[in-house]
């Protein structure tokens, strides 16, 4: 069963849901690397969908997308299910302190 997917550098755009849907059936997903793909904040359901199928995650690299405060919380919520994560790499997100907040209660979340 799948455990990592890296999809980073690829300029997907919205093109990477089907993509993320069909990794959704699987709950083995440890490592997703979807930075620089050019994702924006319309696509946070999806991935958020993706990380809740796979509470077993230890690192996530959203980096280098347009996911702006309201997608990097609607993922930030999502990986409050994760314990075992590890590494989260969300540089260059365009995010608020709001969102900050956000991911700092998944630090929290995961000592």
């Amino acid at each position: 069963s799948l455990e990592k997917l890296w999809l980073g550098g690829n300029h997907l755009g919205s093109s990477i849901v089907p993509i993320v849907n069909a990794c959704s059936n699987s709950t083995s997903l440890k490592h997703l690397g979807i930075q620089n793909t050019d994702i924006s904040e319309l696509v946070a359901d999806d991935v958020a969908k993706l990380i809740r199928a796979n509470c077993a995650m230890e690192s996530l690299s959203i980096s280098d997308n347009n996911l702006k405060s309201s997608g990097v919380s609607i993922i930030a919520q999502a990986l409050t299910c994760v314990s075992s994560l590890k590494n989260l790499n969300a540089c260059n997100t365009n995010i608020t302190a709001a969102a900050a907040d956000d991911l700092i209660s998944v630090i929290d979340n995961n000592p």
